[in-house]
């Protein structure tokens, strides 16, 4: 995760309106949980909102995610860090993933997804309103990440292969 404890949370000004907030973790960072299983998710919820989807995505690239590999529908649960057991767990392959959730803002005046104090990590604050994700903090006055958590169980596989050194030639058939 990149969030620190929840400080804020956010809403629009016009409803109803089902935002996604989504963190990306990439291959950095996963790579060494590979093997791994992605087996539930921690998201703190301010307001009550409706419509609650969990979603997790496989790699796109820096400014979208790919395929929906999970869309499981939970009960949100207001003021309160909710914990979202997976009931398809996801394999953690090393590449790049994302996780977050849908939910319908139904009145304004309520703030839903909750934030810690920032500042923002790059990948741990987009957001999708409709078509294409922006980043939260492209308003200056939004330095925050979203409080989305992914738990991994199991053990990750053993890396048995490294390079020293990083960079060179090697010819042909050597």
């Amino acid at each position: 995760h990149y969030d620190g404890d929840n400080a804020s949370a956010i809403g629009w000004n016009s409803a109803p309106i089902s935002p996604t907030v989504a963190a990306m973790f990439p291959a950095n960072l996963t790579l060494p949980h590979a093997g791994m299983l992605l087996s539930s998710v921690d998201v703190y919820i301010n307001d009550p909102g409706t419509d609650y989807i969990l979603k997790i995505y496989d790699m796109g690239n820096s400014y979208q995610p790919g395929e929906l590999l999970v869309s499981q529908p939970f009960d949100g649960v207001s003021l309160s860090w909710n914990n979202i057991e997976l009931a398809n767990p996801v394999y953690i392959t090393g590449a790049d993933i994302w996780v977050g959730y849908q939910f319908t803002q139904p009145t304004t005046d309520i703030f839903i997804p909750g934030t810690d104090g920032g500042p923002a990590n790059p990948n741990g604050d987009f957001i999708s309103t409709g078509v294409g994700w922006s980043h939260l903090s492209n308003n200056p006055d939004l330095n925050y990440n979203w409080n989305i958590r992914a738990n991994l169980t199991g053990m990750p596989v053993i890396h048995w292969l490294g390079v020293d050194p990083v960079s060179g030639t090697v010819t042909p058939g050597n």
